[in-house]
């Protein structure tokens, strides 16, 4: 088992000749585990969202829902059309090779992998290395494609942090009052 990071990105979501931009602080808390805290690009709280092998659970806050249930491939819908388990998903912010993937290697990093998240296949790449600063080695752009749901999911990193203390507190969220409560979509 790894030990806890945090990444902090700029998330441009484009499907369909629409896209949006939003800002993303994510904490990879174990192999299994991810949070990921979304904001508008005016910083107002668009949804919390937490992706492990058994569970998903979020928060949308300017709808004033909240959602729970089992991991699918559609759980995610309601925020965004990103169908991926948190394993794939770990690997991938980690640049690891996702288990039953075809992965390409430049000067020992990957540059691109590609595989299966349920029914549908995504392309990921990895570029624009940082020689220096928090992001040393690490790719500062990844792009999750789609290709059967003409999604891209360009995430640009502008921060990391390893051995995040604490990241236990990542894995449960407070749903304020007032907030419906659904189960997450599964069709």
């Amino acid at each position: 088992m790894s030990s806890p990071q945090g990444l902090s990105a700029t998330l441009f979501v484009e499907k369909e000749n629409h896209g949006y931009k939003l800002k993303a602080d994510i904490n990879v808390v174990n192999d299994h585990a991810v949070r990921m805290d979304v904001n508008t690009s005016l910083d107002l709280p668009e949804a919390s969202i937490i992706l492990t092998q058994n569970k998903i659970e979020y928060l949308l806050y300017q709808q004033k829902k909240y959602y729970s249930g089992r991991p699918n491939s559609h759980a995610l819908d309601p925020v965004f059309p990103m169908s991926i388990d948190a394993d794939t998903l770990v690997k991938v912010l980690k640049e690891e090779k996702p288990v039953g993937s075809q992965c390409e290697q430049e000067n020992g990093y990957l540059t691109q992998c590609t595989g299966k998240a349920g029914a549908l296949n995504y392309r990921v790449t990895w570029s624009k290395r940082k020689d220096s600063g928090p992001l040393a080695g690490r790719a500062s752009k990844m792009v999750i494609d789609i290709a059967e749901e003409n999604i891209s999911l360009r995430f640009y990193f502008s921060d990391w942090q390893k051995n995040v203390s604490n990241a236990e507190r990542f894995l449960s969220l407070q749903v304020p009052p007032g907030f419906k409560t659904f189960s997450t979509p599964e069709h």
